[in-house]
């Protein structure tokens, strides 16, 4: 297997203030390290470079085709049986099947995760539970009642996009949990089928939009308006306009087996499905040893293993990315 690039960033020098002690995160500079990270899987491996400011990488075949093979049996089997529409698959079912989350645990994600978050106390393991089951058929948010789209109507899409875990209405007792906030570290996407073009139902990140979304929670009341209203209150549509300003989306195309690993805080959405495709793939949410509560909200990176970002040299992650400044839940 060929090496592979992943692609991080720890952001711009943001500048936040809280509780009025005035703060800038560091510039994390430099080149990282290359690891080589092995799987319990016959010849598997992948080598990880650190550079970057995306806060989103693609790892190229990073999960062997024999587990896409089984997920996708998985899936089609449970859409043969299923009754009435097909809105369930559209990421509102949490599948526990060993076909589906092998495609996280019998890969080398957990290896992954472990070289990005650190080992788990006592040798815990990132096992997953369950896989979010994310397709998106022809036609879905398309215009009307067609299966085309262009550059304009992708772009409103993209203005739309959502960080996972804010409240909303969109699955009755799931994520109606106004008055918090669902966030972890990792959000890994799992593709099972190839999008070769935009407007293939593919994820679409705004690149850097991590940063940006940090600065603007510690402005104002953001995060306890947030924790209040959920979804509705993040700048999405018109307002991305001036929170992203100079930042494009970027359409994740993939070939089954590629897994998509994002930043909590990267501003993410699907794009319309205009191909002739259902566009498969299976997202697993990870929380690292160092998770604590809505604080890295504000500093994306503050639950990252720092070493991977400065050469390999140990660092004191939450102290330096956390600084003086107070957080209070």
């Amino acid at each position: 297997m060929p090496p592979q690039t992943l692609r991080l960033t720890t952001g711009d020098g943001l500048s936040v203030s809280l509780s009025g002690k005035g703060y800038s995160l560091p510039k994390y500079k430099g080149r990282g390290h290359g690891i080589k990270i092995k799987s319990g899987l016959k010849g598997q491996s992948l080598t990880f470079n650190i550079d970057g400011e995306d806060g989103f990488v693609k790892l190229e075949e990073a999960v062997p085709d024999q587990l896409v093979q089984d997920a996708l049996k998985e899936i089609n089997r449970e859409l043969g049986v299923a009754q009435g529409s097909n809105d369930q698959f559209k990421a509102k079912t949490f599948a526990k099947e060993a076909a589906i989350t092998n495609l996280f645990n019998k890969s080398v994600l957990p290896e992954v995760m472990k070289l990005l978050l650190g080992k788990k106390k006592g040798g815990g393991s990132f096992k997953q539970h369950a896989g979010q089951l994310a397709l998106r058929f022809p036609g879905d948010a398309c215009p009307g009642n067609t299966a085309k789209s262009n550059d304009a109507h992708f772009n409103n899409i993209a203005s739309h996009w959502h960080i996972d875990g804010c409240a909303s209405d969109f699955i009755k007792g799931v994520t109606d949990h106004y008055g918090e906030v669902h966030n972890f570290d990792v959000l890994v996407g799992v593709c099972l089928s190839e999008t070769k073009t935009k407007n293939s139902g593919e994820l679409v990140c705004w690149p850097g939009s991590h940063d940006r979304l940090a600065s603007w929670l510690a402005q104002d009341n953001n995060m306890a308006i947030l924790k209040s209203r959920g979804h509705a209150h993040l700048p999405t549509g018109k307002n991305s306009k001036g929170l992203f300003a100079g930042l494009i989306p970027q359409s994740c195309l993939a070939k089954p087996g590629d897994v998509f690993l994002a930043n909590y805080m990267v501003a993410h959405s699907i794009a319309p499905n205009a191909s002739p495709n259902i566009r498969y793939a299976v997202y697993f949410r990870v929380k690292g040893p160092a998770f604590s509560g809505n604080e890295s909200m504000l500093f994306p990176w503050i639950n990252w293993r720092q070493e991977i970002f400065n050469g390999g040299k140990a660092g004191g992650a939450r102290e330096e990315e956390k600084g003086a400044a107070v957080w209070e839940e």
